[in-house]
């Protein structure tokens, strides 16, 4: 709602600013329009003046008046009440009978007389000579003349042109992410769902492009966890079928009476049997914390005794040798009581059956900021990448599915925690960490 509400300030504070610059041109071509009609005004009045001067000269001097060039782009000339043109040099435009004839504007300020043509401008002012009333007569070219009419048209025009500028950029603003946007969704549309749309500022676009990114991650994982569920049902299969074998010799071997071998056979279907529950329950977990976590209930852990009480658990089983636990502090953790205890047992699982060289060291600790549950195991000849890979059920080359390293992936972002992978400086020893944030 914030983005939506910035983006439609910033749209309406461009037409504002988009229709104040139209206004200021209009203001503009109004401002010339008025200066061109005062200067019409103003010399008019600058003839009415030599218009009292000439009846204080008389006829000879306004006769030499008349002798002198005429004014800067126009004429200078005397007529009578007939017409008849007395002093000075009168533009044919306008003579007696054509000034009659034209279709111009007249506008009369006192004892002025203005016409008005799209070319030139005529005033008219009556003037007394010798004891007759004559009309002294000046022309004036107009460089600038606008009329309401214009004001409306250009003012139409120069919003035209002010939309069609800020259109074009805002056009062109928009197409550049579209077009980044459409060159990213190649991969896309081609079935790589490894690639990645390029998100960057705010805004529609970029909103696209991040629910792109979120789609092709939800379908890549789908497409995982699917892929992952086919070759644990291959496995569960051969598992199953060597249950039946294993089912066959034990039938075979209580006929016979050879109480050894059945003994054996019963614990290799045992085995089998549990390996394959073990093995169907983990799947099942993690499609059910992959598509929600909501069945889980968030509660106060106590990690520490938590992984005291499993570290001893699987010590009794495997060996005091096999795992050095330093669990020490009273830590806690938000997450699932539960969850949490599958996480430690996975976790330690995992790295048994990852190292070669004994023990594995579990540890917990506090950093600033977050609580740290950690896995090292020794294993030179694993890679870094390859164990980061078990996180997401990836094997190679066709190797079985075991589920959990996966699982303590899902637990742990149910948590909020995040999985840390590292090599230490002996290049022998590995460690799986889990950083829980503090409660």
């Amino acid at each position: 709602m914030r983005t939506r509400s910035f983006t439609s300030w910033r749209v309406l504070l461009l037409v504002f600013f988009m229709a104040l610059a139209v206004e200021l041109l209009i203001l503009l071509f109004l401002s010339l329009t008025e200066d061109a009609l005062d200067q019409k005004l103003g010399q008019a009045h600058l003839i009415a003046a030599l218009a009292r001067r000439i009846n204080a000269l008389g006829p000879e001097k306004t006769a030499i008046f008349f002798e002198f060039p005429p004014p800067s782009g126009g004429e200078l000339w005397l007529e009578d009440d007939q017409g008849r043109v007395l002093m000075g040099r009168p533009n044919p435009a306008f003579a007696l009978a054509k000034r009659v004839t034209l279709t111009v504007k007249k506008t009369v300020y006192s004892d002025l007389t203005v016409w008005e043509t799209p070319e030139m401008t005529l005033t008219r002012v009556p003037i007394h000579l010798a004891g007759r009333q004559l009309f002294l007569f000046q022309t004036q070219k107009d460089f600038w003349r606008l009329t309401k009419g214009d004001h409306f048209v250009q003012g139409f025009v120069c919003l035209v042109l002010v939309s069609s500028v800020m259109s074009l950029w805002l056009l062109k603003k928009a197409f550049k992410p579209l077009s980044l946007l459409e060159n990213d969704l190649v991969p896309l549309t081609n079935g790589d769902l490894s690639g990645r749309v390029v998100v960057a500022g705010q805004g529609v676009i970029p909103k696209i492009a991040q629910g792109v990114n979120q789609l092709a991650q939800a379908v890549a994982r789908r497409e995982d966890d699917l892929e992952a569920l086919t070759k644990v049902l291959a496995q569960s299969r051969a598992i199953l079928g060597g249950s039946r074998l294993t089912a066959g010799l034990l039938e075979e071997a209580l006929i016979t009476g050879d109480t050894a071998a059945g003994l054996e056979r019963l614990g290799a279907l045992g085995g089998a049997l549990s390996r394959l529950d073990r093995l169907m329950s983990e799947i099942l977990l993690l499609q059910k914390l992959s598509k929600g976590s909501e069945s889980f209930r968030q509660e106060k852990v106590s990690l520490s005794a938590l992984a005291f009480e499993v570290s001893v658990k699987l010590r009794e089983v495997i060996g005091p040798q096999a795992l050095v636990a330093k669990v020490t502090s009273e830590l806690f953790i938000h997450g699932n009581y539960e969850l949490t205890e599958i996480l430690i047992a996975r976790l330690l699982d995992q790295a048994l059956a990852l190292t070669r060289d004994y023990p594995v060291v579990l540890a917990l600790e506090k950093a600033p900021g977050q609580t740290i549950l950690s896995a090292e195991l020794k294993n030179p000849e694993l890679f870094l990448e390859d164990l980061e890979g078990l996180f997401w059920l990836r094997p190679k080359n066709g190797a079985e599915i075991d589920p959990g390293l996966a699982l303590v992936r899902e637990i742990a972002a149910f948590s909020g925690a995040k999985i840390q992978t590292q090599r230490l400086k002996d290049k022998e020893s590995l460690v799986i960490a889990v950083l829980y944030p503090n409660p």
